[in-house]
């Protein structure tokens, strides 16, 4: 895959801001009240524990959290990606659900390995925990793509894909469920 820059910030905080306000999520409170936080889109300094592994960031901040290094903050994480269509590339800004590390002086990190997917000394990541990550189940909400053509086009283009990017066909219920596609 060839390196892409991030795309403009007003399509990333177009697609956050679609998450944001998303009806499902609104309603789908998975932890209780007190225990949300919202982390503004930011960037999050990358600094990869070396026994983090990639692609298994859920498990690697569980991790962390049991030494004692801090607590899970779940969210979504910004990527530029390519997915290939019709015999076509298109570039794309995913939305990803993603675990990264409030430590104890409240700074987030992400402690995950992310070189092959977006190599840099930081992550584009939002902080939302209305959705969760299922351990027991290994369920994990869709990935969100965002066209960047078609979008600066006027026409966006919105779909969802699973871990291997995928499109998904449109449900008529909630993508934000944990409805498990395929976990590494």
């Amino acid at each position: 895959m060839g390196t892409l820059a991030l795309p403009a910030a007003s399509l990333v905080d177009m697609l956050a801001q679609y998450i944001l306000a998303h009806p499902s999520l609104n309603a789908q409170r998975q932890f209780p009240k007190s225990v949300q936080k919202v982390h503004p889109l930011g960037m999050v300094s990358s600094e990869p524990l070396r026994w983090c592994e990639p692609g298994r960031c859920w498990f690697n901040v569980l991790a962390a959290v049991g030494a004692g290094k801090g607590q899970v903050i779940y969210g979504w994480a910004f990527w530029p990606s390519e997915v290939e269509e019709n015999g076509s590339r298109r570039e794309v800004i995913l939305a990803q659900h993603h675990a990264v590390l409030e430590d104890h002086t409240g700074k987030l990190v992400d402690i995950t390995p992310q070189e092959e997917v977006y190599p840099g000394p930081s992550v584009m990541f939002m902080g939302d925990e209305r959705v969760g990550f299922d351990v027991d189940a290994l369920k994990q909400p869709g990935v969100l793509a965002l066209d960047v053509i078609n979008t600066l086009a006027g026409k966006p283009d919105l779909s969802w894909r699973d871990y291997y990017l995928k499109r998904l066909p449109q449900a008529a219920g909630n993508l934000f469920d944990n409805f498990g596609v395929g976990t590494m």
